[in-house]
């Protein structure tokens, strides 16, 4: 259920309240200890009991572990759906080491309450129980615990989530065959909890989604075989973050996955991953390496944007599709390799800042390498043929990089520098029309030509083809 399908019903709640008109649907009552009423259901055919809603709590409330009503013994197992739901006056509970479940907004809006315990027994809890309890600050998970769902701790003063067991901590966070926990883990921890910095997620998770955003103490984490997807936010802003590995299990990096971790410096994506979602890495500044594994199919808009350490990339072959300002603002990037024999579109919204996929800073400084044979197509695509550095052949080894720095075009003539003897160069237009030819002598060529400052044009010297721009 969303979350505002969800708030609908309790508001339709809220207004039987307002109106006075409120109906409690309880089985029993019955006195604690300190002679608080407790409102109870029959649950388990009978069998067990689970607090319901009443007339009013407050104050500190203690929930027993049993109930003797009308001669027979009830264990409570259960607190209710809405049971303590918007009871602002409530400042603390105590639950029994019976309680394993914690129903849907059970506390909800339950604004002063500022302590309670969650004992060995609970296993889950469910959407939205502690939703809008700002006067937490800090909670402790047993180790028991298996599944949290949605929105379950959406609450603004929550600093710091102790866990008695990584293992179980992680069954919390992630998506499993055993469980379905929430989906919105960052409401579960704060980046105040500075107990762990080696992350080591177990094996039989499968996705993780939300789980670790602003953990700043974390600086390595491990994913075993089983996960799949690295889902959304699922570590951004982990800013001591230096080092990941991505096993070849996983098929999808999506949204905002990394963004922000300033301090990761390397990511190398397997073969199995095809996406790689909006904003996955976006401003990782000290990131410089990154490979890309050769099943992508497509990048998302700003997936590396503002990666200024990056200085080279690497665009499979199977690149299909790029968003948007994937790669805006890394302002290293000097060497840009395109494996694509045909290159895809690159999205340009053509909107006041909103950019193209590079920038104009890495079109105008970055060289381009695309495979033998293909500069027509990459001349024909808009955003490709911005480039004003273009060469015919991807690297192997060959410093390439100083062909294009060894090649001058001023005011009509283009020098070319450390070349064989009699080695020819000839010059096209950008439409594929030559223009000029020469050979070279103590190696180095010179060529005259008409062509007028800022109009590109292609050299061509054995099976190289490099482009530039007249100046």
């Amino acid at each position: 259920m969303k979350k505002n399908d969800y708030i609908s019903r309790l508001l339709l709640i809220l207004l039987l309240c307002v109106t006075g008109i409120e109906v409690y649907a309880y089985d029993i009552e019955a006195a604690n200890a300190d002679g608080v009423t407790i409102y109870y259901n029959y649950i388990n055919d009978g069998t067990e009991l689970e607090v319901a809603r009443g007339t009013g709590y407050s104050g500190s409330v203690v929930i027993p572990e049993s109930v003797v009503f009308e001669g027979n013994t009830y264990i409570v197992t259960n607190i209710g759906e809405n049971a303590f739901y918007g009871y602002t006056g409530l400042t603390s509970v105590t639950l029994p080491n019976t309680v394993t479940n914690i129903g849907r907004a059970a506390f909800m809006e339950c604004t002063e309450l500022a302590s309670i315990n969650f004992p060995n027994s609970l296993t889950c809890i469910e959407g939205f129980a502690f939703w809008d309890c700002n006067s937490l600050t800090s909670i402790t998970f047993p180790s028991s615990v298996t599944r949290i769902e949605e929105y379950a701790f959406d609450c603004e003063g929550l600093q710091k989530v102790i866990v008695s067991d990584i293992v179980a901590w992680c069954g919390i966070f992630f998506e499993n065959e055993s469980s379905n926990p929430l989906s919105h883990a960052h409401y579960l921890y704060s980046d105040e909890n500075t107990e762990i910095t080696n992350l080591v997620i177990p094996d039989g998770v499968t996705s993780i989604n939300y789980a670790f955003p602003g953990c700043r103490s974390i600086t390595s984490v491990s994913i075993p075989n089983t996960v799949t997807t690295i889902g959304k936010r699922a570590f951004s802003g982990c800013t001591s973050l230096t080092s990941v590995i991505i096993p070849n299990s996983v098929t999808k990096i999506e949204f905002g996955a990394f963004a922000g971790c300033t301090s990761l410096t390397s990511v190398t994506m397997p073969n199995s991953v095809t996406s790689i979602g909006a904003s996955a890495f976006n401003s990782c500044t000290h990131l410089t390496s990154v490979t890309i594994g050769n099943s992508v199919t497509s990048i998302g808009d700003y997936a590396f944007n503002y990666c200024s350490g990056l200085n080279s990339i690497t665009i499979p072959n199977s690149l299909a599709y790029m968003g948007y300002a994937v790669f805006q603002g890394c302002s290293g990037l000097t060497k840009v390799v395109s494996e694509m024999e045909n290159p895809c579109e690159l999205r340009n919204l053509q909107i006041a800042g909103v950019p193209d996929v590079f920038g104009d800073y890495t079109y105008q400084n970055a060289t381009l390498y695309i495979p033998q044979g293909t500069i027509d197509k990459y001349e024909a695509m808009d955003g490709w043929k911005r480039f004003e550095h273009i060469v015919e052949g991807i690297p192997t080894g060959v410093d390439h990089m100083s062909l294009n720095n060894n090649i001058q075009a001023h005011d009509g003539i283009i020098s070319i520098s450390g070349l064989g003897d009699s080695e020819r160069v000839t010059i096209y237009q950008t439409d594929g029309k030559q223009v000029a030819t020469a050979k070279a002598y103590n190696g180095s060529a010179s060529v005259a030509t008409n062509i007028s400052r800022g109009t590109p044009v292609i050299v061509k010297i054995g099976e190289k083809a490099v482009k530039v721009v007249m100046q």
